[in-house]
């Protein structure tokens, strides 16, 4: 085989096989797929994040313990005796309660008491049971009044519930967005990787022909050593793109959670950079979607909804504290049974009742109208930060829009370009083994045919960036990498 078919067998060779020059047959291949499902289940960031909700939930339960019913009783014994009337007075109470907190703001008591009384003198011995019940209500007829007021803890707090589940989903599919591009970063380092062994092979079949050339008088010295010259920072390159495919793994394995493997020197072997799809979304469509499912805005809103309740609850401060208040008790006696006291009380054998109304007035009430003028203001703070959302969103879908369609376009300049350093190549070749020209003409022509494979590379892995960033802003990542998100599993969803 003469040189040229070498040449020409080793270009082919740097074109058709660009990537993974690590991988063997008996290697697994991880899809990125797979690669996103293990993200899902063990990236230790995503664990974090996946408690908020956990945490969130259980300040609801606290906001809406507020209403749970209170049991209360006590039971008591009490002894006295005075010896100088040899009389002594025994006696055993129990009381039962229960006191509850209405949405509307009622609060009322009930409580039932039983005594029983032991007189004892020296001529003889008296027993004595009482039974008594007693009802409370306190009802607010302005401040407080109402479950606007009253139930504002609980919303505020189920409202914090379904802002912590938005965030987590934004973490998730921050995640997804970050991993698909790091995968894609990795397969680039091993096209880079193997560019790299390419561009060896042909310098090491440069520096034999030069060497051969040299002894047969067609060539210089000077030939040799820039040959040698060149294969020797061709190698250098392949050091540092090795070093590259290492952390690219490594940092694809920390996104999956495997942290033990990371001492293991084996690579993560990847699918081969896909070829890029030229379809693009009309830019309408995409800021529709955008702003339809964006997580952010869906956030910003969540915390105006939960500033709205803060307001009701900081109006409610200032209004005027008037309660209407009522109470009411019955009692009864007997020397017999309790139960015979109990029916006396209920017979009303002696009750009393009240009712009327409790006004309390801060003087001046400043700190409740400079608290509601806050959030006043607080509230049109965050309008306004919801309207600049919409506007930077607008601006990100705009710009990755035009990346993605200058991209594709960049692409296919890049690839005509590298099919002409291609040819560049050969000829240089070719009127360097005629003695047309010196070796430095080969080299130039060898690095001018690498930065277009380099710069035809990078504008591949700016495109599938371009387009994970797009499908991101627009809605469609998980439909687009044909992920499902199951939370069947997840605590409180």
């Amino acid at each position: 085989m003469n040189r040229l078919s070498t040449f020409s067998l080793l270009l082919l060779i740097s074109i058709l096989c660009p990537l993974h020059p690590l991988k063997s047959d008996e290697m697994k291949v991880t899809s990125l797929q797979e690669v996103l499902y293990t993200v899902l289940k063990n990236n230790l960031d995503l664990k974090i994040s996946r408690l908020e909700p956990i945490l969130k939930e259980q300040d609801r339960i606290i906001a809406d313990a507020e209403f749970s019913t209170i049991f209360n009783t006590s039971v008591g014994v009490d002894s006295s005796e005075n010896k100088s009337t040899s009389n002594a007075v025994d006696s055993f109470q129990t009381k039962v309660g229960l006191q509850k907190k209405l949405p509307v703001g009622t609060q009322f008591s009930i409580q039932g008491e039983q005594t029983e009384t032991e007189n004892s003198t020296s001529a003889s011995i008296e027993n004595n049971s009482s039974v008594g019940i007693s009802i409370n209500i306190s009802q607010p007829l302005l401040k407080n009044f109402g479950t606007k007021n009253n139930l504002s803890n609980v919303w505020r707090a189920e409202n914090e519930v379904e802002i912590s589940k938005l965030n987590y989903m934004k973490s998730i599919l921050d995640l997804i967005q970050i991993v698909e591009k790091r995968y894609w970063n990795l397969a680039l380092q091993y096209a880079r990787y193997s560019l790299s062994k390419s561009t060896v092979a042909v310098a090491e079949s440069l520096v034999n022909e030069t060497i051969e050339r040299s002894a047969a008088g067609m060539s210089t010295q000077l030939d040799v050593l820039q040959s040698k010259a060149n294969l020797s920072n061709r190698k250098e390159q392949i050091l540092e793109i090795s070093n590259a495919v290492k952390n690219a793994s490594d940092q694809l394995r920390v996104d999956m959670g495997n942290l033990s493997p990371i001492l293991n020197t084996e690579d993560v072997i990847i699918e081969k950079l896909p070829e890029p799809t030229k379809t693009i979304p009309e830019l309408s469509n995409a800021w529709s979607q955008a702003l339809a499912t964006d997580l952010e805005r869906r956030i910003q809103q969540a915390n105006l909804k939960g500033l709205g309740y803060d307001q009701e609850k900081l109006k409610n401060e200032t209004r005027t504290d008037l309660s209407l208040v009522a109470n009411g008790s019955s009692s009864g006696n007997s020397t017999d049974s309790w139960s015979n006291a109990f029916g006396n009380s209920i017979d009303r054998e002696s009750y009393n009742w009240g009712i009327g109304l409790e006004l309390k007035i801060p003087w001046g009430n400043r700190i409740a109208g400079a608290n509601f003028s806050k959030i006043n203001s607080l509230i049109e703070r965050e309008y306004l930060r919801l309207e600049k959302l919409d506007q930077n969103l607008y601006q990100k879908v705009r710009s990755e829009w035009r990346s993605l369609r200058f991209g594709i376009e960049r692409l296919q300049t890049n690839r005509e370009s590298r099919e002409l350093e291609e040819q560049v190549f050969e000829q240089a070749k070719v009127q360097y083994r005629n003695g047309l020209v010196l070796f430095r003409f080969v080299q130039e022509a060898q690095d001018s045919l690498n930065r277009a494979k380099i710069s035809e590379l990078n504008a591949w892995i700016d495109v599938l960036n371009s387009r994970a960033d797009l499908s991101r802003l627009d809605g469609s990542l998980l439909k687009r990498l044909d992920i499902e998100l199951n939370f069947k599993d997840e605590p409180n969803y």
